[in-house]
């Protein structure tokens, strides 16, 4: 069941709650459980820290690939010598 986070702000007092309804019984103003008024509907926002782009899904990269990937361009960005060392050369490097 989804969870929807609203605002009320009785007695002069944002107060938030987060309540869980069926997409049938959504509303986005309810009667505030203090009470004292109507809640309106807060949406947050929210990033993605984990995915692929479709473009990497069409060439088949994985999570695990590109946990790689990072993890390769930032020992590169700090220890230089380390790519010259195994000759890693990174794409973002080298124009087309």
């Amino acid at each position: 069941m989804p969870r929807y986070e609203y605002l009320c702000e009785c007695s002069n007092e944002p107060k938030t709650f987060t309540i869980s309804l069926s997409f049938s019984e959504y509303q986005s103003v309810i009667p505030c459980p203090c009470g004292g008024g109507e809640a309106k509907r807060v949406f947050n926002s929210f990033t993605v820290q984990e995915g692929l782009t479709a473009k990497e899904k069409q060439f088949g990269t994985t999570v695990k690939r590109k946990q790689m990937t990072e993890f390769v361009k930032a020992k590169c960005n700090s220890w230089p010598t380390l790519c010259k060392r195994y000759k890693i050369e990174l794409r973002s490097s080298t124009s087309n």
